[in-house]
């Protein structure tokens, strides 16, 4: 009797384990999603209105195509460098000190209207998906001349 009911137990804790572990890697992509759309949308921000498409356009940066610092032309650091002051490490990428990020298991999809909402602005999306098929992060930023 006392054997099924700690059998019981067991069981109950070891489903809620499991269901924390999926927690932490839904959290750890989000938050890896949400890092690559600010990273884009930081150098879109740096490029201006006059930096961007003419005409609509639409950017697709694939599964498996995607490093940290890849939009920004960040320097890829070799092993024993030391780890940039101020860089972060971000959940959800494969990043070792002296390693570039790893994001192979996450898409980044850029979409420039042009005069959207009205002429002489331009609507800027950033689009970042995990490969686990969750709903991606969204960014939008509107530029005018």
């Amino acid at each position: 009797m006392a054997v099924s009911i700690l059998s019981i137990g067991m069981l109950g804790t070891g489903s809620l384990a499991l269901g924390i572990i999926k927690s932490n890697v839904v959290s750890k992509n989000l938050t890896a999603a949400t890092a690559l759309a600010q990273e884009k949308m930081e150098d879109i921000k740096t490029m201006g209105y006059s930096g961007l498409p003419a005409a609509d356009a639409t950017e697709i940066e694939d599964y498996g195509t995607i490093s940290y610092g890849a939009a920004s032309g960040a320097t890829h650091y070799s092993e024993g460098d030391p780890w940039p002051e101020g860089l972060p490490e971000v959940p959800g990428a494969t990043s070792t000190p002296g390693v570039t990020a790893d994001y192979s298991g996450f898409k980044r999809v850029t979409t420039t209207q042009v005069d959207t909402p009205v002429a002489g602005m331009k609507t800027v999306t950033v689009r970042a998906y995990a490969i686990t098929n969750q709903s991606p992060v969204t960014l939008r930023r509107i530029f005018a001349e």
